[in-house]
């Protein structure tokens, strides 16, 4: 797996390396799902990038992979969720990237703006809402973003805290969210599982596990 997705990076990542610790490294793979029980599609986050891949006894063939160029801008995934053959996804900036996949190919629907002020990371797609996890904001509340693409309606929904939503699932009509926080300095955090009751756009803690020393991603 390792090896055909080590790319050379191109000269429009910006960002530059990571730190963690005294380690520095590129994002390369940042997310891989299912489609089916021999098909995946992956993330390449420096060379903003998607593969579908097909898996045949053990081996694996890029069977379609697509530049997420949108004019002159790159959109560098991050987080994927997946619903009925259409991909949407986080970059860690204010913008979702939406791909479809038709007949094993690869097709950009569109780039969309999320929030103005607002950073994004987690991400998922359930029942043609999909929930954006806040991760940085100008107002230093982060909210969990909830868009309802047959309305084009967006909902935040804040919890009163500058945590960083790094996942998202729901759970029995609940809000399960991975969130983390820096507890010293860049490079030592604290994370939190926390679960939410969801209503009439507000969230209610019921439960959390607090994770020292960790950093969930």
């Amino acid at each position: 797996m390792e090896y055909i997705f080590n790319e050379i990076i191109p000269t429009y990542w910006k960002q530059g390396y990571f730190w963690l610790g005294k380690q520095k490294r590129i994002a390369t793979v940042t997310d891989v799902k299912f489609l089916s029980d021999n098909k995946l599609i992956v993330a390449h986050r420096a060379a903003a990038k998607l593969y579908l891949v097909q898996i045949n006894n053990n081996t694996y063939e890029i069977i379609d992979s697509i530049l997420l160029q949108i004019d002159s801008i790159y959109f560098h995934p991050d987080l994927i969720s997946i619903q009925n053959n259409r991909i949407y996804m986080t970059a860690y900036t204010n913008m979702s990237c939406i791909v479809d996949i038709i007949d094993n190919k690869l097709n950009i629907v569109k780039l969309m703006k999320i929030d103005e002020y607002v950073q994004y990371h987690g991400c998922l797609v359930m029942n043609n809402l999909i929930y954006y996890g806040g991760v940085k904001s100008k107002d230093k509340n982060t909210p969990l973003t909830i868009y309802n693409y047959d309305t084009n309606q967006f909902v935040n929904i804040k919890l009163n805290h500058n945590k960083r939503i790094k996942t998202i699932q729901v759970v029995n009509n609940n809000i399960l969210l991975g969130v983390d926080d820096k507890v010293s300095d860049a490079t030592i955090f604290d994370s939190w599982i926390m679960y939410f009751k969801l209503q009439n756009n507000k969230l209610f803690l019921l439960d959390s596990i607090h994770i020292k020393n960790s950093q969930i991603d």
